[in-house]
C-alpha cells in the first residue's frame, strides 16, 4: 500500500486543484498517445507511398504552383530549418517558399534561410518591408507556415490531388496535430469539421489553409494585414468553393487549438 500512496496523493491533488477534466487527461493521456501513434502508423504514407506520389504528381492534368510563406522574424535557427526542410521534402515538387525576414530580424535565422536559398532555387528571402502575403509570388495558392511548424511530406500532393478532383476550389484546409518541442512526438490531433461558416466565428480552423491567390488579391493587401482570423473570415465570405482534406497535413509546434479572437481579428464581422 505504501507504493500506492504517492501516486494516489498526486491524483487527489490534480482532482482538487485542476478539476475533473485534468484528472481524466492525466489518467488517459498515455493511452491516448499510444492510440494516436497507432493511428499514424496505419493511416499515413510510408516511404514507398511518397515515392509513388512523386511519380503520380507528374501525370496530374492540373499541376498548380503553391506558395508557402514563413515569417522568420527572430525564430530560433533550428526551428526555421525544420520548417524549410519540411517544404523541401514534399512529394509534390511545384512550389516556392518565401521566407519573410522580419521584423523582428535575426541574423542567425537569415543565415539559415540564405543557406537554403543556395541549395534550392524555389526558396526566396523577402525583405522586412515585404507584405505578409507575397502578391507578386508565383504560386496559384498561398499558405502560411509558422517557423517551427512543419508540413506533412504529402501535404502539397494531397492539395494538388484535391484541386484536380474539385476544380474551382478556392480554399483548401486540412487536419492538424501538435508537435513536441524537440519535434519527435506528435499528439493532440485536431480533426476539423466539414465547412461550417458558423464554427469559423468561434474557431479559426482556416489559419493554415491554402487560399487561391486571386481571392487574396480581391481582398487586397490592406485587409490581409488585419490578422489571420480577419483574413479567413473575409476570404470565406467571397469563396464559392471551400474543401477539406480529411488528413493530418500540418504539425504545429505551438499546439493546434487557436487562441481566442482579438478585437482586430473580428473586424470582418462589422
Amino acid at each position: 500500500m505504501r507504493e500506492l500512496r504517492r501516486p494516489l496523493a498526486r491524483l487527489r491533488l490534480i482532482w482538487t486543484r485542476e478539476g475533473k477534466l485534468a484528472f481524466v487527461r492525466h489518467l488517459l493521456g498515455p493511452l491516448l498517445a499510444v492510440g494516436y501513434r497507432t493511428w499514424i502508423a496505419r493511416n499515413e504514407p510510408a516511404a514507398a507511398d511518397l515515392a509513388r506520389q512523386r511519380v503520380d504528381a507528374q501525370a496530374m492534368p492540373y499541376r498548380p504552383v503553391f506558395t508557402v510563406v514563413i515569417p522568420a522574424g527572430d525564430a530560433p535557427p533550428a526551428l526555421l530549418d525544420a520548417s524549410i526542410r519540411s517544404a523541401v521534402d514534399q512529394s509534390y515538387e511545384r512550389w516556392e517558399l518565401r521566407v519573410a525576414a522580419g521584423p523582428p530580424r535575426s541574423s542567425e535565422a537569415e543565415r539559415v534561410a540564405a543557406a537554403w536559398v543556395e541549395r534550392d532555387a524555389r526558396i526566396h528571402i523577402d525583405g522586412a518591408d515585404a507584405p505578409a502575403i507575397p502578391f507578386g509570388g508565383a504560386g496559384e495558392f498561398v499558405a502560411p507556415l509558422a517557423a517551427g511548424d512543419t508540413l506533412a511530406p504529402n501535404a502539397l500532393f494531397e492539395v494538388a490531388r484535391l484541386l484536380n478532383e474539385h476544380q474551382g476550389a478556392e480554399i483548401i484546409y486540412f487536419d492538424e496535430d501538435a508537435l513536441s518541442a524537440d519535434g519527435r512526438t506528435r499528439s493532440s490531433p485536431f480533426f476539423k469539421p466539414g465547412w461550417s461558416p458558423e464554427m469559423l466565428l468561434s474557431v479559426n480552423y482556416l489559419a493554415h489553409a491554402f487560399i487561391k491567390r486571386t481571392l487574396l488579391e480581391d481582398i487586397g493587401p490592406a485587409a490581409a494585414r488585419g490578422g489571420s482570423w480577419d483574413l479567413a473570415l473575409r476570404c470565406s465570405e467571397r469563396a464559392r468553393k471551400i474543401r477539406r482534406i480529411a488528413r493530418v497535413l500540418y504539425h504545429s509546434r505551438s499546439g493546434t487549438r487557436p487562441a481566442p479572437p482579438r478585437p482586430e481579428d473580428l473586424r470582418a464581422l462589422e
